[in-house]
């Protein structure tokens, strides 16, 4: 019973939403906290046993209805927790375009059970500014203390100076160096997420070692990483998500592919990503010396100028 469900677990909110939203979306975001849009049922599996974790105090809630067309075994029994939403603190150490900048946005914008209390810039001389207006619009959104010197004139109207962490309940933390500086007197869930599997994640994880309490990979490989420092038993791996009204087509793959200059017979080798040293995009470009001449190197991102010829020197078959 739907409008039963909205009446008891949304409260105040019940007339806004049942007047603005269709039923899919109000069963989302009446356990918007369990990414109960997402089909994957292993993956909303594991992020339902760390936060089931981390707040044992829920009622439970059988999601899905006779009109729910998406198979059985994605369809688990999720759990709300009871009373106040709890407040999860983002420590961001830069909000440039990346993939961990869009995955932190991506998870407050579907997490709706959860109070996106703020999100902590502990180093703001790596930035974006509409990387950085999209968080502000998300949460509150801080510089360290410690890091204020560094904040460029552009980013000072979406954000405060702080020296600490708000009250919150959680912190969940990506590639921080200093995290036991920026968490200081904090004592609750610390949730250290990794990305990569490298020396410099290592190296995140072993700074972090002591200070979080909850370790999760994005992937087996990331969860390699942190098996160098801490027990396997310790480490979750949550595959990344999809938002896929940001990712879902609306145009033809032919039209595009015009668009861009590929005939049908090109075969294209794409990069999406940052354009950055360490993504190293030039190999997709360098490989065009080894394979036919109908291949094309197609780079999108954002990181080098555009009047950086890093990418694609010596190369006219790669399209920036």
């Amino acid at each position: 019973n739907w409008t039963g469900a909205r009446a008891r677990l949304l409260g105040d909110r019940k007339a806004t939403i049942s007047s603005a939203l269709p039923a899919a979306e109000i069963r989302r975001r009446i356990a918007g906290r369990w990414f109960l849009c997402h089909t994957d049922a292993g993956f909303t599996a594991e992020l339902c046993g760390l936060l089931d974790e981390l707040f044992p105090e829920k009622c439970h809630f059988e999601e899905g209805s006779p009109r729910d067309g998406r198979p059985p075994e994605a369809r688990i029994r999720k759990a709300l927790r009871r009373g106040s939403r709890p407040r999860v603190a983002i420590v961001a150490p830069c909000l440039n375009h990346g993939g961990t900048e869009r995955w932190a946005l991506t998870l407050a914008k579907y997490c709706q059970g959860i109070d996106w209390a703020a999100c902590l810039w502990t180093k703001p001389g790596f930035w974006h500014l509409d990387v950085v207006a999209e968080m502000a619009a998300t949460m509150p959104l801080y510089v360290w203390e410690h890091a204020a010197g560094e904040l460029p004139a552009e980013a000072r109207p979406y954000c405060h100076v702080r020296r600490e962490l708000p009250p919150v309940d959680v912190v969940l933390a990506f590639n921080e160096t200093r995290l036991a500086q920026v968490v200081g007197r904090f004592r609750g869930p610390v949730v250290l997420v990794s990305h990569g599997n490298n020396a410099w994640t290592e190296r995140v994880i072993r700074e972090a070692h002591g200070v979080a309490t909850h370790y999760v990979a994005v992937s087996e490989a990331a969860a390699q990483t942190f098996a160098r420092v801490v027990p396997r038993s310790r480490i979750t791996t949550i595959c990344n998500g999809i938002d896929t009204a940001r990712c879902t087509p609306t145009r033809s793959r032919e039209a595009i592919r015009r668009e861009l200059g590929f005939s049908s017979e090109d075969r294209v080798i794409g990069f999406l990503g940052r354009l950055s040293a360490e993504k190293r995009p030039q190999l997709n470009v360098q490989v065009l010396d080894h394979l036919p001449p109908n291949y094309r190197a197609l780079l999108v991102g954002t990181g080098w100028p555009a009047s950086n010829d890093n990418a694609t020197a010596g190369a006219p078959s790669a399209t920036t």
